[in-house]
C-alpha cells in the first residue's frame, strides 16, 4: 500500500459538500443489504471460527482426557511395578537371610564335626602311640629274651662241646689203654 498523503485526499466529486453525504433510500437500502451481507459473511466466518474453536477445544479436551487416563494408567503401572519390585526384593532378602542362616547352621555343624573328628584323630594317634610303645616294649622284651636265649644256648653249646671233648678224650684214653 502506498503511503497516505497529508492534506488533500484527492479530487472532490462534483456537487459534494464538505459535510455528510445524503443518500437516497435505494442507496441506503443497497448499503444496508451490503452491510447485512458483510455482517452475515462475518457472522458465518465467526461462526465457523467458533465451531472450529469448539471442535479444537473438544479435541484438546479429549486428548487431555486420554492423556489423563494414560497418565493414571502409567501411575497404576508404576505402582504395580514398584510393589512388584519391592515384593521381589523382600523375597530375595528373605531367601538370602534363609541361605545365610542355613549356611551358618551348616558351618556350625561342620565345625562340630571337625572338632569331633579332630578329637577322634587325637584319640587314634594316642592309641597308635600307645600301641607303638607296647610293640616297641614287646620287641625290646623279645630281643632281651633272644639275647638271653642266645647266651644260654651259647653256654649250653659250650658245655656240650666241652662235654663232647671230654668224652672224646676219655674215649681216646680208653682206646689208648687198651
Amino acid at each position: 500500500m502506498p503511503p497516505k498523503q497529508k492534506g488533500k485526499s484527492g479530487p472532490k466529486k462534483k456537487g459534494a459538500k464538505d459535510g455528510p453525504v445524503k443518500l437516497d433510500d435505494k442507496d441506503l437500502l443497497r448499503r444496508a443489504e451490503i452491510d447485512i451481507a458483510c455482517l452475515q459473511s462475518l457472522l458465518e466466518v465467526k461462526s465457523q471460527e467458533a465451531l472450529t474453536s469448539r471442535q479444537h477445544e473438544q479435541d484438546w479436551r479429549e486428548k487431555a482426557a486420554m492423556l489423563q487416563v494414560s497418565l493414571e494408567n502409567q501411575r497404576v503401572d508404576l505402582l504395580d511395578i514398584t510393589s512388584n519390585m519391592q515384593r521381589q526384593y523382600k523375597e530375595m532378602q528373605d531367601q538370602l537371610l534363609k541361605r545365610g542362616a542355613a549356611t551358618e547352621a551348616q558351618a556350625r555343624v561342620l565345625s562340630a564335626q571337625l572338632t569331633s573328628k579332630d578329637a577322634e584323630i587325637a584319640q587314634l594317634m594316642d592309641k597308635q602311640v600307645q600301641q607303638q610303645r607296647i610293640h616297641d616294649n614287646e620287641v625290646t622284651e623279645m630281643q632281651k629274651k633272644q639275647n638271653i636265649l642266645q647266651s644260654e644256648f651259647a653256654d649250653m653249646l659250650k658245655d656240650t662241646v666241652q662235654h663232647l671233648h671230654a668224652q672224646r678224650r676219655a674215649a681216646y684214653a680208653q682206646i689208648a689203654h687198651v
